[in-house]
């Protein structure tokens, strides 16, 4: 019977394909695909695009997948190691002594190593919890340049550097909320929301504080923000993309379609709107075989190959970042505050990166849907 890779290589060759077509085709690069047909599986970073792989190639080439794919497999446990016993015969039984002993032993080394773990354990947490005690309050200077995770503990201060001097603002609570002591007084943001602050009574605001995470058991843990330009003073890249949305807008009323482009049918659509950003969760079905990764809330990046039929659902306060390999087999659903929305998706093959996060403009939240280059 013929390997896998002799039947994809076959089947190319009796279409007269190129591989950098193929390539250009399916977004699988031809050092992978050619790793395929010649079954040189440990060139891949992990079975799971292998798999993939292996799925979207032999699809493209109207092949039987699950055929594939079982050979595939059938190939693999062949190549397994020859069990010893196999070779040099059976080996000669130990006594019931023997494995009572060595279970013996092995509880003895498990609950030594658990006892160790659980001491080591609690002398790093009263260690960490001694340093904060002892930790003396740290001043920083903002002028004007983003400070991107910047972890604050009660005491700390933030000097804001303007043209007429510094003004310091203090680090009051950092559980469950934030708040910052400023010349208006005690000022209180929440995880995954925005706090514009004017410290000099211009009537504008001098910088803006998101909360990327706050403890909401641990008083000493302290809190972790980004310290940014306001966005009313400062066009940024959201909202540019944001006039994209106007702009889109106007073409509807114009009767003019917009461009195809992503998750959505609108470039940068607005999914919700409201004078609060608020948790949202995404419900997410796929409708065949694919590779999808995702983040929330900037954590590490969670991949996965998922199959058809199956479901995720993940929830987060500030946005995610979604990539998606064949987009066309993935079914978005946003929701947040009672409400639900069905986003689109793109076409068959295509590759997506996207983020679904709350940007702020105008003195309003909304939650938009905007590519990532």
């Amino acid at each position: 019977m013929q390997s896998f890779g002799e039947i994809l290589k076959k089947r190319r060759e009796e279409r007269n394909l190129d591989l950098n077509q193929i390539s250009n085709d399916t977004n699988i690069s031809v050092k992978f695909l050619r790793d395929l047909e010649e079954e040189h599986t440990v060139n891949f970073p992990g079975e799971v695009y292998l798999y993939g792989f292996l799925r979207s190639y032999s699809e493209y080439l109207e092949l039987d997948t699950e055929k594939i794919i079982s050979i595939y497999k059938a190939q693999m446990k062949q190549e397994l190691p020859t069990p010893t016993e196999l070779i040099h015969g059976p080996t000669k039984k130990k006594s019931p002594l023997f494995f009572v002993t060595l279970s013996v032993i092995f509880v003895g080394i498990a609950v030594g190593g658990i006892l160790f773990y659980n001491s080591h354990k609690k002398a790093r947490i009263e260690k960490m919890r001694l340093i904060q005690r002892q930790r003396q309050p740290v001043s920083y200077n903002y002028d004007g340049r983003i400070m991107e995770n910047l972890r604050l503990y009660k005491g700390d201060t933030l000097n804001v550097v303007l043209s007429g001097g510094k003004i310091a603002l203090t680090v009051g609570d950092t559980l469950e909320k934030f708040s910052l002591l400023t010349p208006q007084g005690r000022q209180t943001v929440s995880l995954g929301e925005n706090l514009d602050i004017d410290v000099d009574n211009d009537m504008r605001a001098d910088l803006t504080i998101l909360v990327n995470d706050v403890s909401f058991r641990d008083p000493n843990a302290g809190v972790e923000v980004t310290v940014l330009p306001p966005v009313e003073k400062s066009i940024t890249t959201d909202e540019a993309l944001f006039n994209g949305v106007t702009s889109v807008a106007k073409n509807e009323e114009d009767n003019r379609e917009p461009q195809q482009s992503g998750l959505s049918a609108e470039n940068h659509s607005v999914i919700f709107e409201g004078n609060n950003a608020y948790p949202i969760t995404l419900s997410i079905s796929f409708r065949g075989d694919c590779l999808f990764y995702y983040s929330a809330d900037n954590k590490p990046r969670v991949e996965k190959y998922y199959d058809s039929g199956e479901t995720l659902v993940l929830q987060a306060n500030n946005g995610f970042r979604l990539w998606m390999i064949n987009a066309n087999l993935v079914n978005i659903q946003v929701i947040g505050a009672g409400r639900s929305q069905n986003l689109e998706v793109g076409q068959q093959g295509q590759v997506l990166v996207e983020d679904i996060k709350w940007i702020r403009n105008d003195g309003k939240f909304r939650l938009m849907v905007l590519p990532v280059d």
